[in-house]
């Protein structure tokens, strides 16, 4: 199964970027709002065995909830309409003990520098002028920031459209 680890969105971040998301011009294909996260690894394709170990290591683990803070919008890769999140040192620390707890259980991970963002849509054509605005313009409101309470390892169905994510795990991060 297709399996990776992220923070759902807090409370307080979730209602501005719900509204954000709202007022993205097409033809971006919109990330449905309860799939809203941020990545913080991607195993791909794992076994039960491997999904039991990643969970025996991070129970072992305390983790600290990172300050998750807004700090503009973007696009990604190919196509992944973005905001982005100030790379702060507690969820820098928090991705490279989850990424660490993942390599513990035998899982090989790309050494890619972590970029930490909250996917709000696709688009599989170039940016377009309205797309290019909005992003150049930013967030028309201030973006709050807020502390992550838990960790998440999600399976991801693939779809037509999209993929749905099927929560299996949940993590309370202390702080």
């Amino acid at each position: 199964m297709r399996v990776f680890l992220g923070l759902p969105l807090p409370g307080a971040l979730e209602e501005p970027l719900l509204r954000l998301q709202a007022l993205v011009p097409p033809p971006v294909r919109l990330v449905d709002p309860d799939d809203l996260h941020l990545t913080l690894v991607f195993l791909g394709e794992c076994d039960n065995r491997a999904l039991a170990d990643i969970d025996a290591g991070l129970c072992a683990l305390r983790l600290d909830a990172p300050l998750l803070r807004p700090v503009g919008l973007g696009v990604m890769g190919a196509g992944a309409v973005h905001v982005a999140m100030a790379p702060e040192a507690g969820l820098i620390h928090l991705q490279a003990k989850v990424a660490q707890a993942v390599r513990g259980a035998g899982i090989a991970l790309p050494r890619a520098r972590f970029q930490p963002h909250v996917t709000l849509g696709r688009i599989n054509a170039e940016v377009g002028p309205r797309l290019g605005a909005f992003i150049a313009a930013g967030p028309p409101e201030a973006l709050p920031a807020a502390r992550a309470t838990d960790l998440c390892l999600w399976r991801s169905h693939p779809g037509r459209s999209a993929p749905k994510y099927e929560e299996l795990a949940r993590y309370p991060l202390r702080g």
